[in-house]
């Protein structure tokens, strides 16, 4: 089984996290197999996109509680970050 990372924050919740740097969207397969490979890790899943999302993938995420997120969404956290800095 391969994820990218395991996260356990402060908070105690653990996250198994994949991200896929890639030129192309991500499907509802792969969150699928993402959700299959959290749940052996007891962890919640995250997906990470370069390139977004499916319109099948953003549905399957909402309805199974996966947190996804694009590249534009990290870019906007970073920006907010350097500005409390």
């Amino acid at each position: 089984m391969e994820v990218d990372a395991v996260a356990e924050p402060v908070s105690g919740e653990r996250w198994a996290v994949e991200i896929k740097w890639q030129s192309k969207v991500v499907g509802e397969k792969e969150l699928i197999a993402l959700a299959a490979k959290a749940q052996a890790l007891n962890a919640r899943p995250w997906c990470v996109s370069h390139s977004g999302f499916t319109p099948a993938a953003r549905a399957y995420a909402e309805a199974n509680d996966i947190l996804i997120s694009t590249r534009a969404d990290l870019e906007k956290i970073e920006r907010a970050v350097k500005a409390v800095l």
